[in-house]
């Protein structure tokens, strides 16, 4: 909107009224002598020429410039006024508005003078047809005179050490020499006479502006001049250098640049004072420049100083680092090789013990083995010796036997021919002999050794057994037959039953188990 303030009877400025009939936003505004108001807009290249009421409470007219040339294309307009004339640009041309034709046309005198500073954005008046012009990183002084374009300063914004507010700086004069330049964080003051950046003469080259940038484009200005050495980010590895010859004929004055630490040689003359450097490696530089004219003379030259820093994985620090982070590889690296071995050698004596163990558990089994098998040997032959014997004693029992018969037979025929003393005393050592206690305890013994302890077994678990029960359970063990059994113990075949009978319900064995297989199976 368009507003309208009136100063009141003190000398302040209050407001008054909305202007009508005007919405569309503007960046910059100038009223030229007719009255008219001149507006840029805000975000697109037009140019606004407003015609208000005689009143100033509505406007008239609006003449819209939509560009201000045929190959103009969204070129930002930008607005600001030198001796009373209207005067824009739009980065490639100065242009002005004609009375005498209506019209806007380009402004020769800035287009000459002002040649390389076509991107100016704002004009700031600083008295007596002084200027101070706003362009993209820096300030520029001039004076405008007669037909004549003056610059008398350049300052760049990388001076400063606060930062400017983006697309609004100003310069507010305190006196001829004197002003005020507005920043974000506070103001800097400048007095023009002591400033070291005047435009002196026609022989100065001056390093207009130091640029860098990344690879993401993010542009910083450097200072032009300082007491600390310039040292550059690794990450701004890509420079930007500008310098001018500000007096004389510019489009005569030809530039020429190295970088040394990069260059060997000078670059060929050039009528552009702009050089680009990119993705420079870290370590010192210098800019060198130099301005000739037509002819090739040296008119001046400069030079500027400056180090690019190298990344913080190439510095000093990060070498530290690297070496101790190294140094923690290779200790850990030995920590875990030791542990390792040591793990190993345990793992390996663990094996060599389980092994020997192994080995001995293995020859003490074959020990065990052997010794079983010659026990079994043992108990095998022990228990043939046993078997034989008892069958000697037994085929001895049926001689005495069948001699005792006969006698028996000889004594019925014989009658009192055969005499009873003799028969008597006959018969006595026969039975003493078929009943012989030292052969049984001679048998029970060697038994006992052969079967573990049989009889010892068999009567703690059943203290009931008689002898006779001890016998019949020992010849069982060895699976004799009941004649064998008989004739062994002088008994009938149904003694050797009832005994049988008896042994059963001792042990309390039911009449489907064998007492053949409890006997041998018995320990």
């Amino acid at each position: 909107h368009l507003v309208l303030y009136k100063k009141d009877v003190s000398g302040n400025w209050v407001f008054s009224h909305t202007i009508k009939n005007f919405t569309q936003p503007f960046r910059s505004l100038e009223i030229d002598p007719q009255g008219n108001i001149w507006a840029s807009h805000f975000y697109t290249p037009e140019l606004f020429k407003i015609t208000l009421s005689p009143d100033l409470k509505s406007v008239d007219s609006v003449r819209v410039f939509s560009s201000l040339r045929t190959d103009s294309k969204n070129e930002q307009i930008h607005l600001f006024k030198f001796k009373g004339r209207i005067v824009c640009n739009d980065k490639v041309n100065f242009y002005t508005f004609d009375d005498l034709t209506d019209s806007i046309k380009p402004y020769d005198l800035l287009n000459e003078k002002l040649a390389d500073y076509k991107d100016i954005q704002k004009s700031i008046p600083a008295g007596n047809d002084i200027y101070w012009l706003v362009r993209p990183g820096e300030f520029i002084l001039i004076k405008i005179d007669n037909q004549d374009v003056k610059i008398l300063q350049r300052i760049p914004f990388s001076l400063f050490h606060y930062e400017l507010p983006d697309n609004d700086e100003n310069v507010t004069p305190l006196s001829d020499s004197s002003f005020i330049f507005c920043m974000k964080n506070g103001v800097a003051v400048w007095n023009a006479d002591s400033s070291p950046y005047k435009v002196k003469n026609k022989n100065h080259l001056l390093i207009e502006r130091v640029s860098v940038f990344s690879d993401k484009e993010t542009v910083k200005y450097l200072p032009i001049k300082s007491s600390k050495k310039i040292s550059v980010p690794y990450k701004y590895h890509s420079l930007s250098f500008s310098v001018v010859y500000p007096s004389g004929p510019e489009k005569e004055i030809k530039y020429r640049c190295m970088l040394e630490g990069k260059d060997k040689n000078y670059s060929s003359f050039s009528l552009s004072g702009k050089k680009e450097y990119h993705k420079l490696s870290p370590g010192k530089y210098t800019f060198h420049a130099e301005a000739a004219d037509n002819l090739g003379n040296i008119l001046d030259s400069v030079r500027y100083d400056f180090e690019i820093k190298a990344p913080f994985y190439a510095t000093s620090t990060a070498y530290f680092i690297y070496f101790i982070l190294s140094l923690g590889l290779i200790v850990g690296i030995c920590f875990f090789i030791q542990l390792y071995i040591e793990k190993s050698k345990s793992r390996i004596e663990l094996e060599q013990r389980k092994l020997r163990q192994a080995e001995i558990e293995a020859q003490e089994k074959e020990i065990l083995r052997l010794k079983n098998e010659k026990l079994e040997t043992d108990l095998t032959f022990k228990s043939k010796e046993l078997a034989s014997s008892t069958m000697l004693t037994i085929k001895k029992n049926e001689i005495l036997i069948d001699i005792k018969n006969e006698l028996s037979e000889q004594k019925e025929k014989l009658g009192t021919q055969y005499p009873n003393k003799y028969y008597e005393k006959l018969i006595k050592m026969i039975d003493s002999h078929l009943d012989s206690e030292d052969d049984w305890v001679i048998f029970q013994s060697n038994f006992d050794r052969i079967h573990e302890n049989f009889f010892r077994n068999l009567k703690l678990k059943y203290p009931d057994l008689t002898s006779t029960d001890l016998k019949f359970c020992a010849l069982l063990r060895l699976n004799m037959t009941t004649k064998e059994i008989a004739n062994l113990m002088n008994i009938t075949v149904k003694g050797v039953e009832r005994g049988r009978n008896r042994l059963r319900k001792r042990l309390e064995i039911s009449p489907d188990t064998s007492l053949v297989d409890f006997m041998i199976g018995f320990k």
